[in-house]
């Protein structure tokens, strides 16, 4: 359960929530833009439309927290914790997402358009209609993920894409035995590029290897 001054605080609108357990709490439509909420816990918690411009959320728990239609645009959400947690039509320009936990999310419609997805675990999540034009991706995981029409017109690949594509498993594997590493790249991108285009995902990415 929250702790109650922890709630009445953030609905005050107090902009140093650092630690603070805000479990189940219906915080929807507060401004907390540019509050510190570093390791905020909000489980299930009610987030729709919720004003988070430039709000440090490094290390929150967000499971299965409410976010939608929320602006969340130039967030700190580094290693944040939001499995299953809905994103749907979320503002999400310009987050910095690396090394998150978004799997079984819903973020259908979301715009995460120049947004930092290093390292992010997308695993079985729901992309649908996302915009993610401009971002970087570097070892994110999309395996099982919904891309039906998501937008990757110039969002930057460097490195590895983890996707649920056998032909690319395959050549992974073998290729770690292989030298020229700028067959193997170039190779890589056409298989990236085409299981895109299969999953009916929307433009194609820019390889920066």
């Amino acid at each position: 359960m929250a702790n109650p001054q922890h709630v009445r605080n953030a609905k005050l609108g107090v902009k140093d929530l650092r630690g603070f357990d805000l479990s189940d709490a219906d915080l929807s439509g507060l401004d907390l833009s540019h509050a510190e909420m570093g390791a905020v816990k909000d489980e299930n918690g009610d987030w729709v439309r919720m004003n988070l411009r430039g709000a440090n959320l490094q290390k929150a728990n967000l499971k299965g927290a409410i976010l939608w239609r929320a602006d969340l645009s130039g967030a700190n959400l580094q290693n944040a914790y939001l499995h299953g947690a809905d994103l749907r039509e979320t503002d999400l320009r310009g987050v910095d997402l690396s090394n998150a936990d978004v799997d079984f999310a819903l973020l259908q419609e979301a715009d995460l358009s120049g947004a930092n997805l290093q390292n992010v675990n997308f695993k079985r999540s729901n992309l649908m209609k996302a915009n993610v034009q401009g971002t970087n991706f570097y070892m994110t995981d999309l395996r099982e993920s919904k891309l039906q029409s998501t937008r990757f017109e110039g969002a930057n690949v460097c490195g590895h894409l983890f996707l649920s594509d056998p032909a690319l498993d395959r050549f992974n594997r073998i290729s770690e035995t292989y030298d020229r590493q700028d067959e193997i790249l170039k190779a890589r991108a056409i298989l990236i590029v085409r299981f895109l285009a299969q999953q009916g995902a929307i433009g194609t990415p820019v390889f920066k290897f």
